[in-house]
C-alpha cells in the first residue's frame, strides 16, 4: 500500500484514568473535507472508503484492527472503532489514519480484531436509516429485530422501541446465556438509552430458567 496522506490521532492521557489500558477500542469520529471521496472534493479514492486505514506508527508498517461504522463520501463524516495495543495514562497515545491510495480495493477492516474474545456481543445498531442488529464480534451472535425501527443515535444509528412489543432478541448462545447466570457473577453490560415515558421500563433482560434464578433484568 502507498498512501498519499496521513493524519495524526491523539488520545489525551489525562482522560485515560489512573492506569494504562491494554487492547482498548477507541472511538474515532470526525467530519473532515479531506475524507470526502475524490468526486466530492476530497482525497479518498475508493468508492466504499476502503483506503482509509489505521496504523500504530508513522511509517505505516503496523496496521491496527478497526471497524468502520459510518463514512459519508460527500461530507467526509467518518466513525470507526480502532483497537490500540496500549492506551497510556502517563503520556498521550499517538496513532495514524492513512488515506488516498487507489490500489486499495478491498476492505481493510477487522471487526473481530477490534472486539476480542472477552466481548460477548457488540451491536452498533447503525446506520439510523436501516436498522441492523449484526454482531461485530467473531462470535457472530446476530440479534433478531422484532417491531423495532431505525432511529438517530448519539453515535451513528440507534433503535426505537414502542415499549410493548418491540425488542431485539439476542438469542440463546452460550456466550450470552452464561453472562451473570449459572454461577457466573461477573460481567459488564454497556448501552445508551433514552426513556420517553415514566414508570417501569425494562431496558434489557435475560431468562434461562426462573426456577433456578438464572435470570436478570435491568
Amino acid at each position: 500500500m502507498s498512501f498519499v496522506y496521513t493524519k495524526t490521532c491523539t488520545v489525551d492521557h489525562t482522560q485515560v484514568g489512573a492506569g494504562d489500558s491494554s487492547n482498548f477500542p477507541v472511538l474515532v469520529t470526525v467530519t473532515d473535507t479531506d475524507l470526502k471521496a475524490v468526486g466530492s472534493g476530497g482525497f479518498v479514492q475508493n468508492a466504499s472508503g476502503y483506503d482509509i486505514v489505521f496504523y500504530s506508527d508513522a511509517a505505516l508498517t503496523t496496521k491496527l484492527p478497526f471497524e468502520v461504522e459510518r463514512w459519508i463520501s460527500t461530507t467526509g463524516e467518518f466513525i470507526a472503532s480502532v483497537t490500540l495495543p496500549t492506551v497510556s495514562a502517563a503520556s498521550d497515545t499517538i496513532f495514524y489514519m492513512a488515506f488516498d491510495d487507489p490500489s486499495v480495493t478491498t476492505s481493510q477492516e477487522n471487526p473481530g480484531g477490534v472486539w476480542g474474545t472477552s466481548y460477548r456481543t457488540v451491536y452498533h445498531l447503525s446506520n439510523g436509516t436501516v436498522l441492523s442488529a449484526q454482531d461485530s464480534t467473531s462470535y457472530r451472535n446476530d440479534g433478531t429485530i422484532v417491531n423495532a425501527a431505525a432511529a438517530t443515535g448519539q453515535i451513528d444509528g440507534a433503535a426505537s422501541f414502542n415499549g410493548t412489543t418491540a425488542e431485539i432478541n439476542c438469542g440463546s448462545g452460550a456466550r450470552i446465556d452464561n453472562l451473570f447466570c449459572s454461577g457466573n457473577n461477573t460481567g459488564t453490560i454497556e448501552l445508551w438509552a433514552k426513556r420517553t415515558a415514566t414508570g417501569f421500563q425494562c431496558i434489557i433482560s435475560k431468562s434461562i430458567d426462573f426456577a433456578t434464578a438464572d435470570a436478570w433484568e435491568l
